[in-house]
């Protein structure tokens, strides 16, 4: 009935405003067991409100621009209570917004991880999320992803060289993507983290669970001393499907852990105790972000993942705890998602334009200036052959329209052979700009020297289709590499990843100390976060004031205007 359908969406969502209330009171939090405040669902019909509906006059407050200034920099005090004079000589409490209450399960996620905040920063690959940005972002106190994937081998290991010398005791986090095509290089950079120690991995792009990522699971097990078992090698996985999410939910998969314990790659310990943990100890549910991609919507995916994790800790009695990520450009959209239950919150996009990415001043000057629009989809480096599709700018290069089309001629031809001549006279001359027999030349030697998988370039030899690919799977990888370095002849080709939080996020610090245009140098990366993170605060407060009639009266609104980083914290 649509009466019933939607008279219970919005019972659920008073119900959720009264949960989130709970929750960001420390005391109550603490008192009110996580099962009362368990997601709303519709356990028989409703009855319409009878009569007419109920009014609460709005009686604007009084009080001079001063007063309202002085009001709205106590409230900015968001450590603290603030008490406010209501009408009749009564008082009203707003209460304070610590960090740890922005989530349900954001004082765990901060204890776990060693950070300050319920946020982390996650990857972007080939080192955008560059070494110098988990180590500012960590001597701050706040997590942060190393953006190994893509990287071969010793340009990963040379990132790590970095971060473990200035981070000895974290935090820091190390991204492994899955490579369904370079799996010898999923397998070496597993072999790293173990060797080095890695104890945080944000695992990315799985469509399935692999040895590699259920070895560094397992291989971190053993029994404490109180007989609890002990995670050491700890993960967060990134999904943006249901599926996917109920994967990193379960324990590692017993037929896999069995392999690893008959390879000698885990103990029989290790072995037995993956039966009572599961595979990640956080989900990062991430909606539409740049790069890898599937464009949810996070109002529509972040309930459902909740859901899905709500019965499986029924099914397991493992609770994982949920992130939300994509789209995180402006405080009022990491206030929703931690409205909608995040228990934490990760930012991509707008790290990239931060001074210390491993991007070029180009590119951060393109995303200084972008908006929520100027992004398109474009075939993926990593997954060419399967189809996946990835979020880039579209502002200012022509990369989108390029990789469209070499997917186009992958698809309509069986080997790079086959393409008509001025086809590949133009490929040649305007995208690639060199011949197809020196690329192939130089993707031999990437192959052999530095991934170490001369394997992949014998079977290339012998099939068309997989050299056609690895050819044009060089473009691709390029021109996110030209984009990082500012290789200014191969402007045009830049592929830069990219999400529509990038226009919130140029709106929100517009004119601000964070604003290139104003300060003359790009962001820092740990002041955008905490601009974002504090913004949210003061959102939720204003929401709990906008909540209340007698205080929504007593408060004016020019107290209550849009939070922006008005100088450095």
């Amino acid at each position: 009935d649509v009466v019933q359908a939607n008279l219970q969406i919005l019972k659920g969502t008073t119900f959720l405003r009264r949960c989130n209330e709970i929750r960001a009171h420390p005391r109550l939090s603490a008192d009110v067991p996580h099962s009362v405040t368990s997601k709303y669902v519709p356990l028989g019909p409703l009855q319409p409100t009878a009569g007419a509906p109920a009014v609460v006059p709005r009686t604007p407050a009084v009080g001079s621009a001063a007063a309202a200034a002085s009001l709205r920099r106590v409230l900015l005090e968001l450590d603290r209570d603030v008490t406010v004079p209501l009408a009749g000589g009564a008082k009203g409490i707003v209460h304070s917004i610590p960090w740890e209450s922005l989530g349900y399960g954001s004082a765990e996620f901060m204890a776990l991880y060693g950070t300050k905040y319920p946020l982390y920063t996650g990857a972007m690959a080939k080192g955008i999320a560059s070494a110098d940005l988990v180590v500012a972002g960590g001597k701050a106190g706040m997590l942060c992803s190393f953006g190994a994937g893509g990287l071969p081998p010793d340009a990963t290991s040379a990132g790590l060289d970095k971060i473990q010398a200035a981070l000895p005791n974290g935090p820091y986090a190390v991204n492994l993507i899955h490579s369904p095509f370079d799996d010898v290089l999923e397998k070496k950079n597993v072999d790293m983290f173990l060797k080095r120690g890695v104890r945080i991995v944000e695992a990315s792009a799985f469509m399935k669970l692999t040895p590699h990522v259920v070895r560094y699971r397992v291989a971190g097990l053993e029994r404490g001393s109180d007989g609890k078992v002990v995670c050491r090698n700890k993960i967060i996985f990134k999904v943006s499907r249901t599926e996917l999410a109920t994967m990193a939910m379960r324990p590692p998969p017993a037929d896999m852990v069995a392999k690893l314990l008959a390879q000698g790659l885990v103990t029989a310990e290790q072995a037995e105790l993956a039966r009572s943990v599961t595979m990640c100890d956080d989900v990062a549910v991430e909606a539409d972000s740049g790069g890898h991609t599937d464009n949810r919507p996070l109002v529509v995916l972040l309930p459902i993942i909740l859901a899905t994790r709500d019965a499986m800790a029924k099914e397991t009695g493992m609770r994982v705890r949920v992130g939300a990520g994509g789209g995180m450009g402006c405080p009022e959209a990491v206030a929703s998602a931690f409205q909608m239950g995040a228990d934490f919150v990760l930012t991509g996009t707008i790290n990239q334009l931060c001074k210390q990415s491993g991007s070029c001043d180009r590119v951060r000057k393109a995303l200084s200036e972008a908006t929520y629009s100027d992004i398109a989809m474009a075939p993926a480096a990593d997954m060419f052959d399967q189809g996946v599709q990835l979020q880039v700018l579209k502002k200012g290069t022509m990369f989108p329209s390029r990789a469209k089309k070499l997917w186009e001629l992958f698809i309509a031809y069986p080997s790079l052979e086959a393409i008509p001549a001025p086809m590949m006279e133009r490929l040649e001359k305007q995208t690639f700009k060199k011949t197809v027999a020196s690329i192939w030349a130089e993707t031999r030697s990437f192959f052999i020297d530095r991934i170490g998988d001369p394997e992949k370039i014998e079977r290339a030899e012998k099939d068309p289709k997989l050299k056609m690919s690895l050819v044009f799977r060089w473009y691709l990888g390029q021109s996110s590499m030209w984009a990082n370095r500012g290789v200014e002849d191969r402007a045009l080709d830049y592929q830069v990843w990219c999400g529509p939080a990038i226009g919130s996020f140029n709106e929100f610090i517009k004119g601000t100390y964070l604003d290139p245009a104003v300060s003359g140098e790009f962001p820092d990366v740990v002041q955008a976060n905490l601009q974002l993170l504090r913004g949210a605060r003061f959102v939720l407060r204003c929401n709990e004031i906008k909540a209340d009639p007698a205080l929504r009266s007593a408060v004016p609104e020019a107290a209550l205007r849009a939070y922006r980083p008005d100088k450095a914290l």
